[in-house]
């Protein structure tokens, strides 16, 4: 505590010399010895605590307002459609004729049958058949036929939320490519939901903590071509916090920098859950379509299989190393066949569909 000689003489009535809190106080009204380096130490201080703390304490208070999600109240019970692979045709072997006795050898090595080629050729001559919903039957929970969620509100509306970060990439398929709108568009076609956002939207990671308990997204879209880069730790807890409270990451290579960018980074996010392979069999592929082979591989920038994390038995992470959005993208900036572009988009309403079955159980467990 500073001692100054004036309110020490007010207690004990005791006069003398300056005391040291005295000598503090003067020093700090005159800046010392050498006024013009005090000066600019003190603006250097007061400008490093305005742009560190003051400033985004201010833009947090008044920036940032987020509108609450609103899930389609209702009951629903889907019929399944199937998404069914249309297996290539087997590749007739070339034969040589020679005369008997040649010396020329005929067991000459197939250069088409390396592994390589044969997983290049499987690749390029599949092709994915998505059929429709029914119509009695739309996707939801309770067993009803109008579609919806019991925690939902009626006044709802299908939104595309992204997540952006420092990387590039993470808006591609915002723009004229159209991959956000395609895929709400198709949403609404499938499901029979038709109050769609007329385009996708994007906000940082922080921002997920202001949604309300019962309004938070279902799910949050992250993608790039590049690295994701530096992630705070607040942000990664923020992210963290939405999953393990209801929410679901879909995230999506756009190429081999991103995938191993995000396998680094969803490893801070749960360092003690693994990245699992998705099997085949798993509710992620039974509705409202089914996929008897899982997700369709695409482009597989990081791989040809679909991973995900699970936390208390539900996927709070779906990870496609495939690229996804490219294959929303509107003819002319894709070159995906239709069936495999109507698959994607069916994969992306069955990936919906789970973050808002596991969002309707969340919201209805916070009520109780």
């Amino acid at each position: 505590m500073l001692r100054s000689r004036s309110v020490y003489t007010a207690f004990t009535r005791n006069t003398g010399n300056p005391m040291w809190g005295d000598r503090v106080l003067e020093d700090f009204r005159t800046h010392g010895r050498d006024p013009r380096h005090r000066r600019s130490l003190y603006g250097s201080f007061t400008t490093h605590v305005m742009i560190l703390i003051v400033i985004p304490w201010l833009l947090s208070l008044f920036t940032g307002d987020v509108e609450a999600y609103k899930v389609p109240k209702g009951s629903g019970n889907p019929v399944v459609a199937m998404v069914k692979m249309v297996k290539p045709k087997k590749k007739k072997k070339k034969t040589l004729t020679l005369r008997p006795n040649s010396d020329i050898i005929t067991a000459i090595p197939d250069l088409d049958e390396t592994e390589v080629d044969k997983e290049m050729e499987k690749q390029t001559q599949a092709t994915y058949e998505a059929g429709a919903i029914a119509k009695a039957g739309k996707i939801g929970k309770g067993g009803g036929t109008e579609g919806g969620w019991p925690a939902g509100m009626d006044d709802y509306k299908i939104r595309f939320i992204r997540l952006e970060h420092s990387g590039a990439g993470w808006d591609d398929g915002m723009n004229e490519t159209g991959a956000d709108v395609n895929f709400l568009r198709a949403f609404a076609r499938i499901t029979g939901l038709k109050k769609i956002a007329r385009k996708g939207e994007s906000h940082s990671i922080a921002l997920l903590k202001k949604y309300p308990k019962d309004g938070f997204p279902p799910f949050v879209y992250l993608t790039g071509n590049d690295q994701i880069g530096r992630v705070s730790s607040a942000d990664i807890k923020i992210l963290r916090d939405y999953c393990l409270g209801g929410g679901m990451l879909i995230a999506d290579a756009g190429s081999a920098r991103f995938h191993r960018s995000f396998l680094h980074f969803i490893r801070q996010v749960f360092p003690d859950k693994p990245l699992i392979d998705i099997a085949d069999d798993d509710m992620l592929y039974q509705a409202p379509t089914r996929f008897p082979n899982g997700a369709p591989a695409f482009w597989g920038h990081g791989g040809r299989r679909a991973l995900g994390i699970k936390h208390d038995g539900r996927w709070v992470a779906f990870y496609h190393p495939g690229d996804m959005n490219d294959a929303w993208k509107s003819p002319g900036y894709t070159d995906v066949t239709p069936e495999l572009r109507d698959a994607a988009m069916s994969l992306g309403v069955n990936l919906v569909n789970y973050a808002f079955n596991s969002w309707d159980d969340a919201v209805t467990k916070a009520k109780k």
